[in-house]
């Protein structure tokens, strides 16, 4: 048996109200609890670079930053069971100088990675080229000709809208 003079008489809704006006806990407390709240029910996007050159990886790596996209793991090759272990929300892929059909690389890559956002990064700017790509499960066909503003808006607008095509592919 607990001795009765240990028991704390449990408080009024009124009584808790009033110390909580009364005491508020410091503003630093605030919003160091904010940001760990913002920072815990925010979803961490996962890119993924797979198959491209070194030169266009540190054009890559800014435009993805600009998007919101930090720290991507870089592949230097193409592996569909290595992507699908890595389940990444963004895929960038190189498929220019592939061994294997860069089309059927894409459907497994989709099979695979249902919900990912998979863009293609290629210099083929033929319009056919990209709605091939498309059709295999592509959602956006970035061209090697942008900067990084303009793959950046691209990235943006295939996470808005779930599709894009650069406009160099309808020029060419």
């Amino acid at each position: 048996m607990t001795p009765r003079r240990l028991l704390k008489p449990a408080l009024s809704v009124q009584e808790r109200l009033f110390s909580a006006a009364r005491y508020p806990p410091p503003r630093s407390t605030l919003l160091s609890t904010q940001r760990t709240c913002y920072g815990a029910s925010m979803s961490h996007m996962r890119s993924y670079l797979a198959g491209n050159r070194t030169a266009c990886i540190p054009l890559l790596i800014a435009s993805l930053a600009s998007s919101g996209f930090m720290h991507p793991v870089i592949a230097a090759g193409i592996n569909v069971t290595d992507l699908g272990r890595a389940a990444p929300d963004l895929l960038v892929l190189d498929i220019d100088d592939l061994g294997t059909d860069p089309l059927e690389l894409l459907r497994m890559t989709r099979f695979v990675l249902r919900t990912c956002i998979i863009a293609v990064y290629t210099g083929t700017l033929l319009e056919s080229w990209a709605l091939s790509c498309h059709l295999a499960g592509a959602n956006c066909m970035l061209s090697k000709s942008s900067d990084e503003t303009q793959i950046a808006a691209g990235l943006r607008q295939a996470m808005a809208s779930g599709c894009f095509t650069d406009p160099s592919f309808v020029a060419a």
